[in-house]
């Protein structure tokens, strides 16, 4: 444990993601610890280092055979008489017999926590949780489909994360492209950004807004999600996504944004509303708003 102004970065032998908590006398960790960073403790008060040069005379002859190993006692190969309460390193780093399943078992060690202050990506608007309709619309390269959500009031802009679509089949060869855009009426407008794709797969899948730039939601303002593809009618169902016909979104997102009614599809000269009462099962993932 860390006390004082003694952090992780500057204690011998640390690791910022790691960290020893040993269950014993602040003088027996204080030593372990120093024994694996590599630095050997000072004795504590009422202990005997047994490592200090010239605290025993040097004997030769039968004087040391008989201080060694006097006659009837067992050889000291058969026990370490070194206090238990003496830490003494075998090797560079070595630890005392016993010490080292005992930190094997204690030292635990993960990736990094992430950095202070990062937000992480939460649900603005959605509607995933819904029931999901029978069936699923094809998207082709001739038969585009958009939605529209928009944004709620806020003093600060969202950054886009990602738009998650319910994809319920796509098939090898079949590729996507999802968009974003601003809206012009009940048709898309200018392109904002294309979104990269996941890997092919069914259920939520999350198409993630450029790596390189951020993607910027303002307050009080539709934006159109295109999704088109480039499978044909010999492809039909190659990429097609799951709808609900509920108009409610889900609780938990973000205060005054919603999900149009209308779905709106294009065969390539101009938008317009699909019939019916399907909506297409989504999700805006961003962070920031305040």
């Amino acid at each position: 444990m860390l006390s004082g102004t003694e952090s992780a970065g500057e204690r011998p032998g640390s690791h910022p993601a790691c960290d020893l908590v040993l269950p014993m006398g602040s003088a027996t960790a204080a030593r372990v610890r120093a024994d694996i960073g590599g630095v050997q403790d000072e004795p504590q008060s009422g202990e005997r280092s047994m490592s200090t040069a010239g605290s025993l005379p040097e004997m030769t002859g039968q004087n040391r055979q008989a201080r060694n190993h006097p006659e009837g006692a067992p050889h000291p190969a058969q026990f370490d008489s070194r206090p238990t309460s003496t830490v003494r390193r075998h090797g560079p780093r070595g630890l005392v017999p016993g010490v080292l399943p005992l930190v094997a078992a204690l030292w635990v060690c993960g990736p990094a926590p992430p950095a202070f202050g990062q937000e992480a990506a939460r649900t603005l608007v959605g509607n995933t949780g819904q029931p999901a309709a029978t069936g699923a619309t094809p998207i082709l390269a001739i038969q585009s489909v958009a939605v529209q959500f928009s944004t709620g009031n806020t003093t600060s802009p969202w950054t886009l994360t990602a738009i998650q679509l319910d994809v319920a089949a796509w098939q090898s060869g079949a590729t996507p492209t999802v968009s974003l855009h601003a809206a012009s009426g009940q048709s898309p407008g200018t392109q904002i950004a294309t979104l990269t794709n996941p890997a092919a797969g069914t259920g939520l899948k999350a198409f993630t807004a450029p790596s390189d730039s951020n993607v910027t939601l303002q307050a009080n303002t539709t934006y159109t999600v295109v999704i088109q593809s480039d499978t044909t009618y010999l492809n039909y169902n190659g990429f097609t996504l799951r709808n609900t016909e509920s108009a409610a979104e889900d609780s938990g997102g973000a205060a005054g944004w919603r999900i149009s009614d209308d779905r709106l599809s294009s065969s390539g000269s101009g938008w317009s509303v699909s019939g019916g009462n399907l909506r297409l099962r989504m999700a805006v993932l961003g962070t920031g708003g305040t």
